[in-house]
């Protein structure tokens, strides 16, 4: 998918935004307004859901995905976690400008610091990867997701509507705890973002990328907002797999491959959440582009050839 075979992030994002406010009470989540813009808060002040986490991971990648739960196929015997199921198409429409979490929202006066994520990012396009693959919007109407356990102020908020260039009461943000039940599923569905932030970092052309498919372990929900996204983190890292769906000559491929097996976190590394002990740091100090699931697969849909990292 072109830039010009792709308006519309923020539109696609918002019938679905539209139908988890529905369907709110069924899921757990509270909608509410700040300053005139739509606020719905998933896991801070509500219980937020599983369901609810999967329809939000759809809205990240402004439905060009599909997120469903299945059973772990590789249980732990000690616990019955399932597996968040990503089937990603326009990967980098859908990841890239709209899913990575690369906005970060910070307020100093009120210490408020949480990463943004979804298609309000196009609508923004400050960032450096719409420099490079462009998808930046002018929309009526933006929507976007927060990654925090407070909901953002009436400042913020206002402030947010302005960098998007739409009047507040056509702003939506999805506040989401990671140390909820939504969150976990939001960030298990970012195996194949993780996997082409990778390949970018390394400097790979992903445009050959025409599709992905991943899968990750819920993380363990609970206890304070570093150890749940370091458990999550650790899932994607060691637990996830991913298989991408490329054009492109077995030779080039074959060597993205060796480059991705020699640059990605192995096995025996520490633990994220011991590693951000050690270095007393906290899960918003780490580059998310140096993180990728260990098993990838690169499937050459030209050839049949299959390159893994595993």
């Amino acid at each position: 998918m072109s830039t010009k075979q792709a308006p519309g992030l923020n539109d696609r994002a918002l019938i679905l935004t539209d139908e988890l406010a529905t369907r709110s009470a069924e899921l757990g989540i509270k909608p509410s307004s700040v300053v005139s813009a739509r606020m719905i808060d998933a896991g801070i002040e509500s219980l937020g859901s599983l369901r609810a986490g999967l329809l939000i991971a759809q809205i990240s990648m402004a439905n060009l995905a599909s997120v469903t739960l299945a059973p772990n196929p590789d249980p732990d015997p000690k616990v019955m976690s399932p597996v968040v199921v990503v089937n990603v198409t326009h990967p980098i429409a859908a990841c890239l400008a709209s899913q990575h979490a690369g906005w970060l929202i910070e307020d100093q006066a009120k210490d408020f610091r949480a990463y943004g994520s979804g298609p309000f990012r196009a609508a923004y396009g400050k960032e450096e990867l719409f420099d490079t693959f462009g998808f930046r919007e002018r929309t009526n109407s933006a929507v976007g997701i927060i990654e925090s356990p407070v909901i953002p102020s009436r400042e913020l908020v206002h402030e947010l509507s302005i960098m998007c260039g739409v009047q507040q009461h056509h702003l939506a943000i999805i506040c989401v705890n990671p140390a909820s039940l939504a969150g976990s599923v939001l960030t298990a569905s970012r195996t194949v973002q993780w996997a082409l932030m990778k390949l970018h970092q390394l400097n790979i052309n992903i445009r050959q990328i025409v599709g992905g498919y991943g899968i990750c372990p819920l993380g363990n929900v609970g206890g304070t907002l570093n150890q749940s996204i370091s458990r999550a983190y650790d899932q994607l890292i060691n637990h996830s797999q991913v298989t991408l769906y490329a054009k492109g000559d077995d030779a080039t491929l074959a060597n993205v491959i060796k480059q991705l097996a020699s640059n990605t976190p192995k096995h025996d590394s520490p633990s994220i959440e011991n590693l951000l002990a050690i270095q007393s740091k906290s899960p918003y100090d780490l580059k998310h582009a140096e993180l990728a699931p260990t098993k990838i697969c690169i499937q050459n849909i030209e050839s049949g050839q299959n390159h893994y990292t595993f």
